[in-house]
């Protein structure tokens, strides 16, 4: 019978793995944003409202 990964390896390296993504979200969330505010201020001016 196999034995899981959980048993074999420490709880530190698995936090490794676990935070291994978080970079590319980062960047992924702040290009969303870079993206998202002037194009919601733009539909704002085109709407007539104020930004």
């Amino acid at each position: 019978m196999a034995t899981s990964n959980i048993l074999k390896e420490p709880q530190l390296l698995r936090l490794g793995s676990l935070f291994g993504g978080l970079r590319g979200d980062l960047t992924g969330g702040l290009t969303a944003a870079v993206v998202a505010l002037p194009l919601a201020l733009a539909f704002a001016v085109a709407s007539g409202v104020e930004p």
